[in-house]
């Protein structure tokens, strides 16, 4: 039987408002069976799991089923580094197990190694001529893997003979590009350039040029690619290549969205030819984040600011984009000297969600997104239900948003406030924050492989200038 392909997106609305569209739901299948029950447990019964397998695999360490199970439930809990170790062994036998090798295959993906994890996809692909089940799913994988490297033309050569039968609209958008390469680069001037907020609160507007016409948009890590505003879209001839459904906005909210193809997107003096954009509903956002002053007709999102070295410069209300080389790095490191500067590792989930380790009151090893997209005046973060529960927070009393609400999927659910006491990643640290109740749909929790259990956003990270380097997987925070 063929795995069930979903795809949902995620969005959140807060107060009287739009935030980010962060695309969720883009279940790599290649992995191993996510509908398996036991995934969709919660971290409290997973971590009791994981001591039982801890306790078995101390015993049995040439079992090679407990070995497999324990490195899942590891990798399921964001313990990437110790789950690598265990399974590894396991793919130095004749012929690696291939759950093993699925399983390394995500590991790799997660941790930015695209070309390792296409070769254990492979391996696995080269034995499942008679398995159509099996071959979809690692067809699935090699998708998102080529999604990643830029290979769009390497994906119209998968799923030969089930013309037709595959709905997913990332492959359906990445063949319309044809011959061409996404996100080709085309510097001005400097290969250098800063861009700057006109508005800093309660998100970062920027002025870009999108096919040829000056627009407003927000930046919001939340996102895979370029958001642009159906209306918008239809006056400037952007044609949807698929409209899809999508479940998993604020409040389990659904909405219909678009993929398509722009041909240019100039961001200061760097232009990007030949992007990917998801239409869906933003130009009505403007009256929460600029009092209409600003008419927002796009996101610009970590599809976009993952070509570059990309600074977020918040203390400094600027953008800055740099090439992805060594020099760059060197020009980073000499502008943050006389700062305190923190790095901080971080994950892939889905196709863009960046996952770092966390603390919350003390509980360590939480998995959090940041995402900067949550525009609320107070929130910090968003956690769901199974994440309040493990952190002992009650659940808060809740009110229900208006229907009327701006953003993609509109109000009509419950939302409430609770507090954090501190929240530390690495060593930044910041205390007595407050959290938003009910925007995260407990669906969400599990929308990736490995538990996501909230989100960190503008009102925590504006106090820091914010370099992403997909190239290494790590972010630098200066203050």
């Amino acid at each position: 039987m063929l795995s069930k392909l979903n795809f949902e997106s995620f969005g959140l609305v807060v107060k009287i408002g739009f935030v980010s569209l962060f695309l969720v739901g883009l279940i790599l299948v290649f992995l191993y069976n996510c509908t398996r029950s036991e995934i969709k447990k919660d971290r409290i019964g997973l971590s009791l799991e994981l001591s039982q397998l801890e306790s078995r695999f101390a015993k049995n360490p040439q079992d090679e089923a407990i070995r497999l199970e324990f490195a899942r439930r590891l990798f399921e809990l964001g313990n990437f580094t110790k789950s690598r170790d265990i399974v590894e062994p396991l793919l130095n036998e004749e012929q690696p197990n291939a759950e093993a090798l699925k399983l390394m295959a995500y590991i790799e993906y997660v941790n930015g190694n695209f070309s390792e994890a296409e070769k254990h996809v492979l391996e696995v692909l080269d034995r499942a001529e008679n398995n159509l089940g099996l071959r979809v799913e690692l067809e699935v994988g090699l998708v998102f893997i080529y999604y990643q490297t830029l290979q769009y033309k390497k994906a119209a050569n998968l799923f030969k003979g089930l013309e037709g039968k595959i709905k997913l609209p990332h492959w359906e958008q990445m063949k319309a590009f044809g011959d061409e390469r996404p996100y080709r680069i085309e510097w001005n001037k400097d290969k250098k350039v800063e861009i700057p907020f006109i508005v800093s609160d309660p998100l970062p507007v920027v002025q870009v040029e999108f096919q040829g016409k000056k627009m407003y948009v927000i930046i919001d890590t939340g996102g895979e690619a370029f958001y642009l505003d159906w209306e918008v879209a239809d006056s400037l001839g952007i044609k949807p290549i698929e409209k899809v459904k999508r479940e998993g906005f604020a409040g389990g909210k659904e909405t219909e969205v678009g993929y398509a193809r722009a041909d240019s997107l100039k961001i200061g003096d760097v232009t990007l030819k030949s992007i990917p954009v998801v239409l869906t509903s933003i130009k009505r956002s403007s009256k929460m984040l600029t009092d209409d002053k600003y008419p927002i007709s796009g996101i610009l999102s970590t599809g976009e600011l993952r070509q570059f070295l990309s600074t977020i410069d918040y203390p400094n209300g600027k953008l800055i984009l740099r090439p992805k080389t060594e020099e760059s790095k060197v020009s980073l490191e000499r502008d943050l000297k006389g700062k305190k500067v923190t790095k901080v590792p971080f994950a892939l989930g889905i196709t863009h969600l960046m996952v770092v380790r966390a603390a919350v009151n003390g509980r360590d090893s939480l998995n959090l997104c940041l995402d900067s997209g949550l525009a609320d005046s107070e929130a910090s973060v968003a956690f769901p239900m199974q994440t309040l529960n493990y952190l002992g927070i009650p659940v808060p009393d809740t009110e229900i948003l208006p229907e009327n609400l701006v953003g993609p999927g509109g109000g009509g659910f419950p939302v409430g406030r609770f507090s954090v006491d501190e929240l530390e990643i690495s060593s930044l640290v910041q205390e007595n924050l407050k959290g938003y109740y009910g925007v995260f749909p407990p669906s969400v929790y599990w929308a990736s492989e490995f538990i996501i259990d909230g989100i960190v956003s503008h009102n925590f990270l504006k106090k820091y200038s914010w370099t992403i380097d997909f190239s290494m997987m790590e972010m630098t925070f200066a203050y």
